[in-house]
């Protein structure tokens, strides 16, 4: 049996939905009786912004063989910009507190790039030939 005292990993989405998990059980541990609310925001949305550039990057991995990967790239690029002004919430961004969604950016895009480095690397480099026995 696993016994596991983290939330997981999306904890944010309820959050801002109105739900706030981690402060009930706050809570509930001091002996409080929670205001639980009886509704919450319908159609909250949720992003987090590096795997959403992962996933970009695969697309354009992709578009190299599918007409399909470039079509979904095109409509991914076209909603984008409304995710930061509609009721999304972002996994890690906070204005009080950039720094989290800044690094994680940062460590993304450049495991993208060292990937596409090396790969590029593979392609590019000259074939040893050996000499037959």
């Amino acid at each position: 049996m696993e016994v596991n005292g983290r939330y997981w990993g999306t904890i944010e989405l309820p959050i801002c939905a109105g739900v706030n998990f981690p402060l009930y059980h706050w809570q509930l541990m001091h002996g409080e009786v929670p205001a639980v609310p009886g509704k919450y925001v319908v159609g909250t949305k949720w992003l987090w912004t590096s795997g959403h550039i992962h996933r970009l990057h695969g697309l354009l991995v992709a578009a190299r063989y599918s007409p399909l990967a470039g079509r979904e790239i095109l409509r991914s690029l076209v909603q984008f910009p409304a995710t930061f002004f509609s009721s999304t919430c972002h996994s890690l961004f906070s204005s009080s507190d950039p720094m989290p969604a800044l690094l994680d950016l940062f460590y993304r895009v450049r495991f993208l790039a060292l990937g596409d480095v090396k790969a590029l690397a593979k392609r590019v480099a000259p074939r040893r030939q050996f000499p037959r026995s």
